[in-house]
């Protein structure tokens, strides 16, 4: 079982990749990728957003389904019909107002040119947001039922689109056009939607007695609301920083550190991805069944084996990078760009290795819906940064050393309120 999951999380890493090498083959680090990565990250970090609406389903739907599979089924179609709702209120609403928000990103500078293409960009890749939300519900639900396959086909939609557009422009032997690519993302997105809800309704998930609104749905968007609220505080809020950061520098940089970033991505897509979704639903499990020594036990397992491979892994990426980038992408890349972005993946491998270290620890808090953690964890980065950035000029090594530092205290906080949380939350749940 766990080698078919290991088949599909490598195939999402291969599709990924190959589009990523397609991206680097074909636009290099210059101005158009500048505009394609930078207005990805924005997307991603507007698609958190929207999750602000949904996060807490996985647990409310663990919930529900321990009274009966009618109730769950009832809760799933109410907030999937809320989640398509979310979509469409967030693409009229950047429809008339993506001018203005795009220009929050340019408060450290950028020229007119940038401007303009990434402003562009956005908008094509806008168009998946109307479903972003209903896909993120039926992949939780399929993995609450254990149906741990189908979320990697989902989010391998749109790399595979986006490998299929180079493929369309190879055929066609036409100039390649970043707004295509941006657009054939989209259109992955929707198709993710329409193989989750086919592979659902042919579950009979759709086929329910009666669909009202429970009573606590209401407290199910609520404490969705303010935990990922507190999460966005440092998604949204770094994510800003960064990607307004790197529009400051001149071109091609945001291009380096994105594609760098891709690499230790895939490195968590590879090792974390697979044993988190497992991971989450056991942990889960455990702590509404009042098995908190089994659920701590799970989580010491899941830390170790999680961190030991991200680190091997890291570190043997990181020996191979530069010869792959110059045989691969010999072009587009000089020798210099190639050491540069093999210096960038180490330093952000570093940063990313505490967010994996703090997995273990953050899932009680979401599991728990103890937003208050997070709240001030996140709230203290932020500050931090933003502050750091507009008063203090620095380059982009430093700019990465400080978010190591930051997230290093993160850590520290979330491993020290473990044990109490989990502690009062044994004691006012089952004792």
């Amino acid at each position: 079982m766990r080698l078919k999951y290991n088949i599909l999380a490598g195939l999402q890493v291969l599709f990924s990749l190959l589009f990523f090498f397609q991206l680097a083959s074909v636009f290099g680090a210059a101005g158009e990728s500048d505009s394609f990565l930078v207005s990805m990250s924005i997307i991603a970090a507007v698609q958190l957003l929207q999750l602000m609406f949904v996060e807490q389903l996985l647990f409310f739907y663990q919930q529900h389904k321990a009274v009966s599979k009618e109730y769950a089924r009832v809760f799933y179609l109410n907030s999937l019909l809320f989640s398509v709702a979310v979509g469409v209120v967030f693409i009229v609403c950047f429809y008339l107002f993506s001018d203005e928000f795009i220009d929050l990103y340019l408060i450290f500078g950028s020229n007119s040119d940038d401007k303009v293409l990434l402003k562009e960009v956005f908008m094509y890749l806008c168009f998946g947001l109307i479903v972003y939300p209903a896909t993120y519900v039926n992949d939780r639900v399929l993995n609450a039922e254990e149906k741990f396959a189908l979320p990697y086909v989902s989010e391998m939609m749109p790399y595979i689109f986006m490998v299929l557009c180079f493929v369309w422009f190879e055929y066609l032997d036409i100039e390649p056009d970043i707004l295509y690519l941006a657009l054939s993302r989209s259109l992955g997105m929707f198709f993710g939607l329409i193989v989750t809800s086919s592979v659902l309704i042919s579950d009979g998930f759709f086929k329910v007695k009666y669909l009202k609104l429970e009573n606590n749905f209401i407290q199910f968007i609520q404490n969705s609301f303010m935990m990922r609220f507190s999460h966005n505080i440092n998604n949204f809020g770094v994510n800003f920083i960064v990607n307004s950061f790197l529009l400051s520098l001149p071109e091609g940089f945001a291009s380096i550190y994105h594609y760098a970033l891709k690499g230790v991505t895939v490195i968590k897509q590879v090792i974390v991805g697979p044993l988190y979704r497992v991971f989450q639903t056991d942990f889960s499990s455990c702590l509404y069944n009042n098995k908190s020594e089994k659920a701590k036990n799970v989580a010491k397992k899941f830390a170790k084996k999680s961190m030991g491979l991200y680190v091997v892994l890291l570190v043997i990426s990181w020996f191979l990078i530069e010869p792959v980038l110059n045989y691969l992408v010999p072009v587009k890349f000089d020798s210099s760009v190639v050491h540069e972005i093999s210096t960038y993946f180490i330093l952000i491998g570093f940063w990313h290795s505490l967010m994996v270290a703090e997995l273990s620890r953050i899932t009680l808090y979401m599991a728990i819906k103890d937003y208050k953690v997070f709240l001030l964890a996140n709230s203290v980065i932020v500050f931090v940064l933003f502050f750091t950035v507009y008063l203090i000029q620095v380059t982009l090594v430093e700019f990465v050393v400080i978010n190591i530092v930051l997230q290093a205290c993160s850590y520290l906080y979330y491993v020290v309120m473990f044990n109490k949380k989990l502690q009062v939350y044994v004691n006012r749940n089952f004792n």
